[in-house]
């Protein structure tokens, strides 16, 4: 696990979260004009719009929003690798700091 995603800024990481919150948010949001764009349609006397048009435009934008919310999982998931890489480096160097300051023990010595 050592050196995972060291290459990965956390700053950069959580702009992406960002961006893609924003991006979830607004894919929704146009997935349901479109769905509200179909409704009106649907309940008019005359068509005024394609529905098959808005139905796969509907469609196509809940598509995308589930595609986004994958993306989003795997940066958490890149960002939780990180800190626990983190925190282990600096356990590690708080062991081996410690290991340097003690005296040598003797395996028989231990026992």
């Amino acid at each position: 696990m050592r050196n995972t995603n060291n290459n990965i800024s956390t700053k950069a990481l959580r702009a992406a979260k960002e961006s893609l919150g924003e991006l979830i948010e607004s894919t929704a949001a146009v997935a349901g004009w479109f769905q509200l764009l179909y409704d009106i349609t649907d309940d008019a006397k005359e068509p005024l719009l394609d529905k098959q048009v808005l139905s796969e435009c509907s469609q196509m934008f809940i598509t995308v929003n589930r595609l986004l919310y994958q993306e989003e999982s795997r940066l958490k998931h890149l960002q939780m690798m990180r800190i626990v890489s983190e925190k282990a480096d600096k356990s590690f160097r708080e062991l081996r700091a410690d290991a340097k300051t003690q005296d040598p023990v003797l395996f028989n010595q231990a026992m």
